[in-house]
């Protein structure tokens, strides 16, 4: 077969190119300045930082392979030839190919003469070249399969392969690939043949050539061997999948393989499902989240939202990949496309996203990362201005040290003390902020949960107040010796005010028939925010002993066990998914009428040890004394009152300070609850928007 013409050329001044790409730090030295703390970083030659004038830290980035630039102040990046294009104006708005081509050619030759160079030099190959292509094949090299039935088929295509690969130089197939954007080092990487009989590319998926795909260099169409010879088909290069770095999934071989050259890790399901994927990780799960790059197109689109939703179900973490599509030319499809588009720009934004999914790993906790991984984001948390969630009562604020953060709140209270109330009051005050809550009530029906805060409502505008028990059950008439049902006209104004202040962000989940479990709540946080995109979520538990046992989980047999895994997992939930969790903890018989202190934190489980902060609810002079002559009288000057005093008690902070108290006045038949006001000492309500 003839030699397609232009194959030499154009591979000798390729690797002319990669040969100039490596000069980039020696060149970016000679124009401008260090940075003297980060020695990957310069002043911006073209905008000398100027979004970035008050860091200490220069702007201008160099990769780590040295071949790749990136300005993050005015966002210019590139490769060398890059560079020199705006540094010599080479760059032209237009975009036609007959523009760039001349682009091109003025970014070669000025590099060539800055570096005093012939253009048709031959690039030398010393020992420090040598190593960095070594280094640079092992970093792209194709990974070791992992699939069991593809192992056992070890070699069985190896000698058809080979003679493939033997057959691929100077063929019109090698041709096709260098004009898909692939280099010869890419194509002898992975072991890319040519099918001379057939005129067929092919592609082994593996090093252990068990199983190979092949594909017509004439259209799009791919083959693969028969099931009975080669087993059933496994994914793309899946020993990427448990590599050192997250792994980028698409659907064609060739896509992943333009991944790889781009820098990147990547395996291929062979199309738009994901079974063999979801096969591939229930017997060997992966140790860093997913990268899903499936096709740009109507098709593409469609599998990507549906791999989302498989993956999600099956608890497999993921990101997605975003390109910087702007900087590349049509067509844009694939990812191979965005190579033969732009290379140089895929190396940028394959190394940008890898970023991205270890933010999202630190984010998340679901990679091994040492502590100073966590400067960056650490940094970032801290200049966001994200305020701690107020409560709706000043005093109770300045108690936890500013209002609730991403921590696990417990709070232990005797049986009908109000402990729903207090929770539901809450709630209430942070849902007005804007703020989405999740009130998980395992023991109260939705109909007497909006009939509680009508009634609040009722009293806290004090003009005509409704008891919650008048909304829900009939009233008895002594004059006519009848029940009658309160008229829904009478209370509907403070249902509807109620729905204006709450409706909105405040979600009412119940127990249902079968309960609830810590997981099951674990579970719809992490895709309420995931949905949402929420930044501040808070979760109300009411309360902890009314939680179910994992089924999967054979330790949960008891009562105290239940209580431990559940705590546990509502922690991780607050620490990991930036969550405020709200647990109510009901007493014991054995401690009834005792004051809630410490000890009311150790019967069950390990709350104590696992909370953040431990509040006590205590009724003054009845659940905080031993002497009954003293309840008594309590309880009846609370009736008298029409209220209860109640102090709720900070027991462990561990961030803040503990032992601080704040005074609440109960009213149990409104489920309404109000603070004195901290600077006149008068009874000031909790209302939408400000604080109690």
């Amino acid at each position: 077969m003839k030699k397609p013409e232009g194959i030499d050329e154009l591979t000798d001044r390729e690797r002319a190119r990669e040969y100039l790409r490596g000069k980039l730090k020696e060149y970016v030295e000679t124009i401008t300045e260090r940075d003297p703390a980060h020695r990957h970083f310069y002043k911006c030659p073209f905008c000398g930082n100027e979004e970035h004038k008050n860091s200490t830290a220069g702007a201008f980035s160099i990769a780590a392979d040295k071949k790749r630039w990136k300005c993050f102040s005015c966002q210019k990046s590139g490769d060398i030839f890059d560079l020199i294009g705006y540094q010599y104006n080479y760059k032209s708005d237009k975009r036609t190919k007959t523009a760039k081509t001349e682009e091109y050619r003025q970014e070669y030759a000025k590099a060539c003469e800055i570096f005093k160079l012939d253009p048709d030099f031959t690039p030398p190959q010393d020992q420090d070249t040598a190593q960095a292509a070594k280094e640079d094949s092992r970093t792209l090299q194709i990974q070791p399969a992992t699939d069991t039935i593809t192992d056992n088929r070890a070699g069985q295509f190896k000698e058809y392969l080979e003679s493939c690969k033997a057959a691929m130089q100077g063929s019109k197939c090698y041709a096709y690939l260098i004009g898909r954007g692939f280099t010869p080092e890419t194509i002898e990487r992975f072991s890319l043949g040519y099918d001379s009989k057939k005129d067929l590319l092919t592609i082994p998926y593996s090093p252990a050539y068990s199983y190979y795909a092949t594909r017509s260099i004439e259209g799009k169409s791919y083959d693969k061997p028969d099931t009975e010879t080669a087993g059933p088909e496994p994914v793309f290069n899946a020993g990427a999948l448990y590599g050192e770095r997250s792994c980028f999934i698409c659907e064609s071989q060739l896509d992943a393989i333009s991944i790889m050259q781009a820098g990147g890790v990547a395996a291929a399901v062979g199309g738009t499902g994901v079974e063999k994927l979801l096969k591939a990780l229930d017997e060997k799960k992966t140790q860093h989240c997913l990268i899903l790059c499936l096709d740009n197109d109507d098709a593409g689109r469609t599998a990507q939202t549906t791999a989302e939703e498989r993956l999600d179900n099956s608890g497999i973490d993921f990101i997605d990949a975003s390109f910087s599509l702007d900087l590349y030319p049509q067509p844009q499809k694939d990812s191979n496309d965005l190579l033969r588009g732009n290379a140089e720009q895929l190396a940028v934004d394959v190394e940008e996203i890898y970023k991205n999914a270890k933010e999202h790993e630190l984010e998340t906790g679901s990679g091994l990362y040492a502590v100073k991984d966590f400067a960056g984001l650490f940094k970032k948390h801290r200049q966001e201005f994200k305020q701690n969630i107020r409560t709706g009562f000043t005093s109770l604020d300045i108690a936890l040290g500013g209002g609730l953060t991403n921590e696990l709140y417990i709070m232990s209270a005797e049986t009908g003390t109000g402990k729903s109330a207090i929770a539901a009051c809450l709630a209430q005050n942070i849902a007005a902020q804007g703020i989405d809550v999740l009130y998980y009530a395992l023991e109260m029906g939705r109909d007497e949960f909006i009939a509680r805060g009508a009634s609040m409502i009722s009293k806290e505008q004090g003009t005509d107040p409704i008891m919650y028990g008048q909304i829900l059950n009939d009233t008895y008439d002594s004059e006519t010796d009848q029940f009658y049902r309160r008229p829904y006209s009478q209370y509907e104004k403070y249902v509807n005010e109620y729905m204006q202040r709450y409706g909105q962000h405040l979600y009412f989940i119940e127990g249902g028939l079968h309960g609830k479990t810590a997981l099951e709540i674990a579970e719809t946080v992490e895709h309420f925010k995931k949905i949402r995109k929420v930044k501040q979520l808070v979760i109300i538990v009411d309360y902890l002993q009314l939680l179910k046992a994992d089924p999967e989980d054979r330790s949960q047999r008891d009562a105290m066990s239940i209580i431990s895994a559940a705590v546990f997992t509502l922690k991780s939930l607050a620490s990991q998914y930036g969550a405020t969790i709200y647990a109510i903890s009901s007493m014991s018989n054995a401690q009834k009428g005792s004051k809630v202190g410490d000890s009311s934190f150790k019967y069950s489980g390990d709350i104590g040890y696992t909370g953040g902060v431990l509040l006590g609810w205590n009724w003054q002079g009845v659940t905080d004394t031993s002497k009954e002559e003293d309840k008594e009288k309590a309880i009846q000057e609370s009736k008298d009152h029409g209220y209860r005093t109640m102090i709720l008690e900070v027991i462990k902070n561990r961030s803040g300070e503990r032992d601080k108290k704040v005074t609440m006045f109960y009213y149990p038949q409104y489920n309404y609850i109000k603070a004195p006001n901290l600077d006149s000492g008068t009874v000031k309500p909790h209302r939408k928007g400000a604080g109690a």
